[in-house]
């Protein structure tokens, strides 16, 4: 759209603005120019790209989602999926809606990996990365459980571990229930303060995984 000079995008494509000075459209007004060619003293040709809403997506397994774009019309566009990696087969699937693909995408139960989801749409493509997260803390240096709970036991204090999450693209950021008995810092790197007993979390993509650390 425009107005006052201001162009606005309101959706993908091309347009092209003409531009008249005060004078020709006078003479226009008067019937001095008929034609509107006559009229132009300026030509702009605006090109409107869609944009994805997010250029990346985490989905937790087993979840779905909609991918969106800007001015796109999802049933109207052409989707692909690439260059899959995965921990386990079809990660990451396209799922269709009444036979055709509209965007939405899954994440399997129990894996995880990455993908890429092309849209096409009216000369243009995009390209969104999507992750499929299945977040479990990595049982090592005398850390015990599975699923969302775990245990780390007999820590003397200013002893470290290091937490490790495995199965997720994003970077873990834990909390600690008493920082002076505790604490981890942003690079998960666990410090023993004090004696007594401190829960550990960190949640991702909706999954807080708890970690119960006692120190002696």
């Amino acid at each position: 759209t425009l107005s006052n000079g201001r162009i606005k995008g309101v959706g993908p494509g091309k347009v092209t603005i003409l531009g008249f000075d005060a004078q020709s459209r006078k003479d226009f007004e008067a019937g001095k120019i008929t034609s509107l060619a006559e009229m132009v003293s300026t030509k702009l040709t605006v090109q409107v790209m869609a944009v994805p809403t997010a250029n990346a997506v985490y989905l937790a397994s087993g979840k779905t989602a909609a991918l969106r774009f800007n001015g796109v019309k999802a049933a109207a566009a052409d989707w692909e999926l690439k260059d899959t990696v995965c921990d386990g087969s079809g990660c990451i699937e396209l799922v269709q809606n009444n036979g055709k693909y509209t965007g939405k995408v899954r994440a399997a139960a129990g894996v995880s990996g990455q993908a890429t989801v092309i849209c096409r749409y009216r000369g243009f493509t995009w390209e969104t990365t999507v992750y499929a997260e299945n977040p479990s803390l990595k049982t090592e240096d005398g850390i015990t459980g599975s699923g969302l709970s775990y245990t780390l036991s007999g820590l003397a204090v200013g002893e470290t571990r290091m937490l490790s999450v495995q199965g997720t693209h994003q970077k873990p950021l834990f909390t600690s229930s008493k920082n002076d008995v505790a604490f981890v810092d942003e690079n998960g790197k666990l410090l023993a303060r004090g004696k007594g007993k401190a829960v550990l979390q960190t949640r991702i993509c909706g999954k807080t995984l708890k970690l119960t650390v006692t120190v002696e």
